[in-house]
Order: C-alpha cells, then sequence, then structure tokens
C-alpha cells in the first residue's frame, strides 16, 4: 500500500485474525447468569437443574466461548433461565447439538 494514498480521516474495515480455537465450548450470551464474583450456566445433570460456576473468554455478539466449568456433551438451559431453580426437573421440548 502507498502512504500517499492514506488520508487522514478516511474509514477503514480491518478484520484481525487472532489465535483460533477449533475446540472452543461456544454458548449463547444468553445461558450467562453474571453473578457478583463469577458467572454461572445451569446445567442438565439427570434431568435435574444445576449451577455451574464458568470462566469466559472471547465474546461475539451472540455467542461467548467458555473455557472452565463446562465439558463437551453437557446440556445447558438457554432460555427460562430466570424461572429455574437448582434442584429442579427439567424437560426439554428441543434439544440443539
Amino acid at each position: 500500500m502507498n502512504t500517499s494514498s492514506l488520508v487522514p480521516g478516511t474509514f477503514a474495515n480491518v478484520e484481525l485474525k487472532l489465535n483460533e480455537d477449533t475446540h472452543a465450548l461456544m454458548v449463547p450470551t444468553q445461558a450467562i447468569i453474571p453473578r457478583e464474583r463469577d458467572k454461572q450456566l445451569i446445567v442438565a445433570k439427570f434431568g435435574k437443574a444445576r449451577l455451574v460456576s464458568v470462566t469466559t473468554d472471547i465474546r461475539q455478539a451472540s455467542m461467548i466461548e467458555v473455557t472452565k466449568g463446562i465439558m463437551p456433551g453437557d446440556t445447558i438451559v438457554t432460555t427460562g433461565i430466570l424461572f429455574i431453580k437448582p434442584g429442579v426437573n427439567l424437560k426439554f421440548s428441543k434439544v440443539i447439538k
């Protein structure tokens, strides 16, 4: 690029690719429950709701990377999280893999 083509005040689109983790666990941002000291997800274990503390990393518009707290294959609750209490029985109308 020729420096004479750069004009102060002009607009440019820049795309920066950082390390890409192909094994990242991405969850919808609305599934994250922010707490005072940590963040939590509701995970279904044996048909019951369980609150799990998680560590997050990179956030996109609708998804966030979870680095600690859940494993591949865990079932997380993404809707109705305000009405779910720990230990309550869960029934899923739709499961997305």
